[in-house]
């Protein structure tokens, strides 16, 4: 006997297979998205790491453990963020400036401490070939191109207090993997000011690098990531070369210049401090400055 099932219940069932047949596939296409989402996350936070809320200090503990410019106005908390491990890259920067996104910073003037005699050069490209080989730290990159590359990267520049913090101001002003000057630093300070060679720190004062003779071997800036971190896995945050910050010099919100952390392969030993800072007007191309980003940990 053949069964027959009225058109209101096979309207019914027909109805209930798709409605879950709907279902289904929004499951599948949220785990799809929910997947895609995870890999580009990944993705976008490759050689970052994460930096634990901090706090930078808002005075010196002595007179002698930093200058007067280098405490912040007042005691700044830090939440989570992630930042760059080591400086962004000839190679990274090149790969924008192909995309059309950042300028070439090979191209127009660039500063040069005066290591080669030559303070001030007319084009970028007249430096040394290895300032630009593609494992050294992107230089003569201006606070706008930097920004700007920062941004094509779903990222930003770090703030001065998110710098200090990531470097370890929250153990003090002194880099923890750098032993304090001595007498004896004399001699260092005239080669990392370039006097005797233009051979000078990286990871400044590091038991691997930087003595008389400039034993890091690196014209310059060395590798970005040459050296071991100091106390994370954020490297060259001491030497190597100064890094852009999001902050103004003058702490008035008037930014007519922006802050520099970190020293360079010219910065005498003396000077190198998570404090110490310098500034810089926007558009100020040199040699010795580069930049790495950051983004917030809730992106």
């Amino acid at each position: 006997m053949r069964l027959r099932v009225s058109s209101d219940k096979t309207k019914a069932l027909n109805g209930k297979a798709a409605a879950f047949a709907v279902l289904l596939a929004s499951a599948t296409l949220f785990a799809g998205c929910r997947q895609h989402g995870e890999r580009q996350s990944r993705d976008e936070l490759s050689g970052m790491a994460q930096v634990r809320a901090g706090h930078a200090p808002g005075g010196c503990a002595s007179l002698m453990a930093c200058e007067r410019d280098e405490s912040m106005a007042a005691p700044q908390s830090v939440d989570a963020f992630y930042m760059d491990e080591t400086e962004v890259t000839n190679r990274a920067y090149r790969e924008c400036a192909a995309s059309g996104e950042c300028a070439d910073n090979r191209k127009g003037a660039c500063y040069l401490p005066d290591e080669l005699g030559r303070p001030w050069l007319e084009n970028a490209k007249d430096l040394p070939a290895d300032f630009f080989a593609a494992d050294r730290p992107a230089v003569c990159v201006s606070w706008d191109m930097a920004r700007a590359y920062c941004a094509s990267a779903g990222k930003r520049l770090p703030t001065e207090a998110e710098w200090m913090v990531a470097a370890g101001a929250d153990r003090g002003f002194a880099f923890p993997h750098l032993r304090p000057p001595s007498p004896g630093d004399e001699k260092w300070e005239a080669v990392f000011e370039g006097r005797f060679t233009l051979r000078g720190a990286a990871n400044a004062g590091a038991p691997v690098c930087c003595g008389p003779d400039a034993a890091d071997g690196w014209a310059g800036a060395a590798p970005a990531g040459e050296f071991p971190a100091g106390g994370a896995p954020i490297k060259d945050m001491a030497g190597n070369v100064w890094e852009w910050t999001a902050d103004c010099g003058a702490g008035n919100g008037r930014c007519a210049q922006r802050v520099i952390k970190g020293g360079s392969w010219a910065t005498a030993l003396n000077e190198m401090r998570i404090g110490n800072k310098a500034a810089r007007a926007p558009h100020t191309r040199s040699a010795d400055i580069g930049f790495r980003c950051a983004r917030d940990a809730a992106d």
